[in-house]
């Protein structure tokens, strides 16, 4: 069971910060009863956005929370958008326009996400992607020091390239997940020039402001939460340069302290602004922390063939399957092999092979997207 914090409302109307606080990872800096300093603040600051740039294996952890993407768009700018790509099939703007009236139809779009992490060496972020009018589908990406791989329902790839390997393209996006959830967005606006930053203390309320010599900007806004004798963040926002307005803005709600001890929010909502609105872009809940161990994370993380079965996503059936290892490619039907070509350039021994496995299990997911768009928009009609 978790334990949650009280006293935040009376904090929060003392500080007329937007947002209810939310801990990140914590921070041992203060004494109890210690005063909020500018300098005490930016030195917990600086621990948290280290940890945040490059998060810590913790002895192996087990993250999971549901991400909830709604239609991003007003009315009027869809209808802006569809009037300045008629007649042009091939606009850029397109994909995005059919996401906005798919979600439209049926709803928000929803992941159930889990994150298996002991350092950035070994990891696994698996991905229940459940789209509106779509068929349930799911990406499960994971590295084990030189062997990585990625999953979907139709294709999988491995690899055991020693240096940098395509599949490494996926590990942004599981740090910042970390990043966001357990440790307030402090990855955002990592400056390199202290005299880029301004900090502003307000009673409980804090606020550093920084900007890097490319015009961008960042806000953090916070509380000082007696209870935990720490601050807390409750929003970041980020500004392009030259803009007037910030173009996203990240909150944070309440949060929890697990069993484990980890601080995580309870729910965090991304907004950016689109023409001249703040659109939701997501929103994170349901979040669950707990310490399982470097063994438990080993356990998760086992390259899958098919054929097999694995802990999380049962019996691998697959229909393509790229092995930079054998260097080849196998078309299967069910559990049977029907087709498999070899090719030099597909060897983890090849620079060009990396782009030649990613083509491949692109072209699969692309192919069943559009099966899968068409098919919706054909019950539509």
């Amino acid at each position: 069971m978790r334990r949650a914090h009280r006293g935040i409302a009376a904090v929060l109307m003392r500080q007329l910060v937007v947002g209810i606080a939310i801990c990140m990872a914590p921070t041992q800096i203060y004494a109890q009863g210690d005063e909020l300093t500018k300098e005490k603040l930016l030195a917990w600051f600086d621990a948290e956005r280290a940890k945040a740039v490059a998060p810590p294996s913790m002895n192996g952890i087990r993250l999971s929370f549901v991400e909830v993407m709604p239609q991003a768009t007003s009315q009027a700018t869809l209808d802006k958008w569809r009037r300045e790509v008629a007649g042009k099939p091939e606009h850029p703007m397109r994909p995005n326009i059919q996401l906005e009236e798919r979600r439209m139809r049926h709803g928000p779009d929803r992941h159930e996400i889990t994150i298996w992490y002991d350092g950035s060496q070994r990891w696994r972020l698996s991905q229940s992607r459940f789209y509106a009018g779509l068929d349930e589908s799911y990406l499960d990406v994971a590295r084990r020091n030189e062997e990585r791989w990625s999953m979907l329902p139709s294709s999988l790839s491995i690899d055991e390239t020693r240096g940098q390997s395509h599949l490494d393209r996926h590990y942004p996006q599981m740090h910042a997940y970390l990043s966001k959830v357990l440790y307030g967005s402090t990855h955002h606006g990592r400056t390199e020039d202290p005299e880029q930053r301004q900090v502003f203390l307000r009673g409980d309320a804090w606020e550093i402001r920084s900007r890097n010599a490319n015009g961008w900007s960042w806000r953090f806004a916070g509380a000082w939460d007696p209870d935990l004798n720490r601050p807390l963040v409750t929003e970041m926002r980020e500004r392009r340069p030259k803009d007037d307005v910030d173009w996203l803005i990240v909150q944070y709600a309440s949060w929890n302290t697990t069993d484990a001890g980890q601080i995580v929010p309870e729910k965090i909502e991304t907004r950016v602004r689109l023409a001249s609105d703040y659109m939701i872009r997501s929103h994170i809940a349901d979040v669950e922390f707990e310490h399982v161990g470097t063994s438990a994370v080993d356990g998760v993380l086992d390259t899958p063939r098919p054929g097999t079965s694995g802990p999380i996503r049962g019996e691998v059936v697959v229909v393509g399957f790229s092995d930079a290892v054998r260097g080849d490619y196998a078309e299967y039907d069910g559990e049977k092999e029907v087709s498999r070509i070899r090719d030099p350039a597909l060897s983890i021994k090849s620079p060009s092979r990396a782009w030649i496995a990613y083509a491949t299990a692109a072209a699969i997911v692309v192919i069943l997207v559009a099966v899968r768009v068409r098919r919706s928009f054909m019950g539509q009609g």
